[in-house]
């Protein structure tokens, strides 16, 4: 082995030695000092431990997005944003989902609730669900087959998101409907019959609910009642309102 290969691994090593002492000694004064999370949510485990954190991570080397990515497997997360601030901080922004509906579902001889959003996700389930004062979505769906973290059939989600269009524009409105009942009138399409608080009359409507439609379902269901109009249910499907009388 000539002398330049013999001084080339000599320097390697020297090289390598220095490059692991400064490692050694400035590595831990980069190491993560604090996490300020700013969320409404409650975990489970510590936010540490569902980012994959410990003592040993490095605030130089840790992956951001590989943090999202671990966090956002949460089924309560719908977004989150993790940021650097040097030197020794990192700042965990979380939103959560908000539910939309609830369902019932068998379990073991027991009707137990789970909620989901807009996008038909299913994040609660049980003694978790802490506001269950929603309407309920029911009829022709197997809920039964929905687990935590999964979803419902896609076929739902553009209900749901004009459920959520209602409630934020007019969220009297939507607390007034206690039931929504999907009825299929095909593999891809169905009716609605609505239930309310304020009155056993019933509406039944195509497969979504806009704003101005709920407007005058409530407009008409309450003349119905003021006039004491023995009727069970009002079809709404089409231009010209068409009532079912009480049998």
């Amino acid at each position: 082995m000539n002398s330049y290969i013999i001084k080339c691994i000599y320097f390697l090593s020297i090289l390598l030695i220095v490059i692991s002492l400064l490692g050694f000694l400035i590595l831990p004064f980069f190491s993560i000092k604090e996490i300020k999370l700013d969320s409404s949510l409650s975990f489970t485990s510590s936010i540490e431990k569902i980012a994959g954190l410990d003592k040993y991570s490095s605030f130089l080397f840790v992956d951001t997005k590989e943090i999202e990515e671990r966090i956002l497997h949460q089924p309560l997360v719908r977004n989150v944003s993790v940021e650097k601030s040097f030197p020794d901080t990192l700042k965990i922004t979380v939103l959560g989902r908000k539910a939309i509906a609830i369902a019932y579902v068998e379990k073991q001889g027991f009707s137990v609730p789970l909620c989901f959003d807009e996008n038909g996700v299913v994040f609660q389930i049980g003694d978790e669900i802490s506001d269950v004062n929603l309407p309920v979505l029911s009829g022709d769906v197997d809920f039964n087959k929905v687990t935590m973290g999964g979803e419902l059939p896609r076929v739902l989600v553009p209900l749901l998101k004009s459920l959520k269009e209602v409630r934020g524009e007019m969220p009297g409105y939507y607390t007034s409907i206690s039931e929504v009942v999907v009825t299929k009138r095909g593999d891809m399409t169905f009716d609605l019959v609505l239930n309310f608080t304020f009155s056993p009359i019933k509406a039944l409507v195509r497969d979504l609910i806009t704003v101005d439609e709920i407007k005058n379902i409530i407009v008409v269901i309450s003349l119905l009642e003021k006039e004491g109009v023995s009727v069970e249910l009002v079809d709404f499907r089409e231009d010209e309102i068409v009532y079912r009388e009480k049998e």
